[in-house]
């Protein structure tokens, strides 16, 4: 009985890292196609976006900094993959924090670009994190995003199997990484910029610098939408967000949002929302009602570092960045 259950527990493992790795192909094979897309059809788009390891400053080798809390830095990447530019969305825990309303920021000032270019369908590809970019948030976003835009009429997500994203990003994320390294002493998030952006010198990458009222509430438009209350889809079957690997909006459609549960089926499914009125309509108010307020203990780390016989940040305007900082008080 014991061998009996080994063998279907083997079997079954067997036939799901079978399934996985076809799933790793299929969505490859699919960026691959996008790639030749590119360069045959000018009303055509197609990027990766990958939110890169958090930044932390002051970045030196100072030993003190072993000890001590940084200030946490965040850098979005949009990398275009038909012209190879990379837009680097830059933005620090002063500024917001790194939810799905950030990100979804990011892809709709991406998405409004390209609109503005005349394209007219775009494909995405990211890897499938849950908290992130796999959740109603997005989606919510994406379908909101189609309907603002003129060109646009058609807008595709996929995500890379777990643990086999393939990204032109994680190249920028690595040339980045290295001339942070490369660049010594770093105090204050404006000294980044032109670092990110040299890191690739024979097509430099573009750097957009986010502050706390550029980010919108696209969590209370999903709420809005009432996508969280749709727990099933127009087939009857339950909605597994976590399980979907493609999602899909249409000019058209402006209540439906399609998906996909596996990028070897060649169907769409589809979720009709229950709003009264037009997606259009309604209005994505600012996230942030004011700029987010560090913990305590941080702040007097930071503030720390530029203070002492030796401080980390010697120069006084570097200094008086940390210091100025808001933060919880006593």
């Amino acid at each position: 009985m014991i061998c009996e259950k080994s063998d279907t527990l083997d079997l079954e493992m067997t036939m799901k890292y079978s399934c996985h790795l076809k799933e790793k192909t299929a969505v490859r094979d699919l960026k691959a196609r996008c790639k030749q897309k590119c360069a045959a059809e000018e009303d055509y788009s197609c990027a990766v976006f990958d939110l890169q390891q958090v930044i932390y400053l002051p970045a030196s080798n100072h030993s003190a900094l072993f000890y001590k809390r940084r200030f946490s830095n965040y850098n979005l990447t949009v990398y275009n993959i038909g012209n190879k530019d990379c837009h680097c969305y830059l933005w620090n825990e002063a500024v917001s924090k790194r939810g799905s309303s950030e990100v979804g920021t990011v892809l709709y000032n991406f998405l409004l670009n390209e609109d503005a270019k005349g394209k007219t369908t775009v494909d995405l590809f990211s890897d499938g994190c849950p908290g992130q970019n796999k959740n109603t948030i997005i989606a919510g976003m994406l379908l909101y995003a189609v309907q603002q835009c003129k060109s646009i009429t058609s807008i595709q997500l996929n995500f890379f199997e777990a643990y086999h994203g393939q990204s032109e990003g994680d190249s920028a994320h690595s040339a980045i990484s290295y001339a942070i390294k490369k660049a010594g002493d770093i105090n204050v998030p404006s000294q980044l910029v032109p670092i990110i952006r040299m890191a690739r010198r024979s097509q430099p990458y573009i750097v957009n610098r986010l502050n706390t009222e550029d980010f919108l509430d696209f969590k209370q438009l999903s709420q809005t939408m009432r996508l969280l209350n749709s727990k099933t889809d127009d087939l009857g079957k339950a909605i597994q967000w976590a399980e979907m690997r493609v999602f899909r909006v249409d000019k058209y459609f402006d209540d439906k949002i399609f998906f996909k549960t596996s990028h070897l089926q060649q169907d769409y499914h589809s979720i009709t929302l229950r709003l009264r009125g037009s997606v259009s309509d309604l209005v994505v108010a600012p996230l942030n009602n004011s700029a987010p307020r560090l913990k305590k203990e941080k702040y007097l780390d930071l503030v720390s570092m530029c203070k002492g016989p030796l401080p980390v940040v010697s120069d006084p305007h570097d200094a008086k960045f940390y210091l100025d900082l808001p933060h919880e008080e006593e």
